[in-house]
């Protein structure tokens, strides 16, 4: 019989598996590009932002104005590669979460050491965001005979029958 492993060893073993994680490239427009999806804060998002407004090299710059006038209502913000503008240089998207749910999203150009340095989004998160994405699906209504059926087994309100 083995031993369970014990709260540390847990930790630990969970780690490892952290450390060992790496993104899977995904398919957008035709290309392959990083999968990573990466968190930053308001004053991260300003300062790169920033940044892409002074190259002029670099033709998305985010929203600098919105960013202005919604900053204290940002919750959280999210990036990812869609592509590349340049060498060592990403087309990132920016989805951001206001304090009232709504959401925003919108190009940004990050260079690749700036991508790199942010800390990923973890996993468990990333979980949660293709859950709410696949329950945001339209429904399908139910096939005729289906919602005859349904219909059949619906109970009257009070009062009713």
């Amino acid at each position: 019989m083995t031993a369970r492993p014990t709260g540390r060893r847990k930790e630990a073993i969970a780690m490892r598996l952290l450390r060992s994680f790496r993104w899977p490239e995904i398919e957008l427009y035709g290309a392959r590009t990083r999968g990573d999806v990466k968190r930053l804060s308001v004053a991260e998002l300003e300062r790169l932002t920033a940044i892409a407004t002074e190259n002029p090299e670099w033709s998305a710059n985010g929203r600098p104005q919105w960013l202005e006038r919604h900053r204290g209502d940002i919750e959280s913000v999210m990036l990812t590669v869609f592509g590349t503008e340049g060498p060592a240089v990403y087309r990132c998207m920016v989805a951001a979460r206001l304090a009232d749910d709504s959401k925003r999203g919108f190009t940004l150009d990050v260079s690749a050491s700036d991508f790199d340095r942010l800390p990923d989004v973890p996993l468990s998160e990333v979980v949660s965001l293709a859950h709410m994405h696949l329950l945001g699906y339209p429904p399908q209504e139910l096939d005729r005979d289906q919602e005859e059926s349904w219909r059949g087994t619906e109970r009257p309100a009070d009062g009713e029958g």
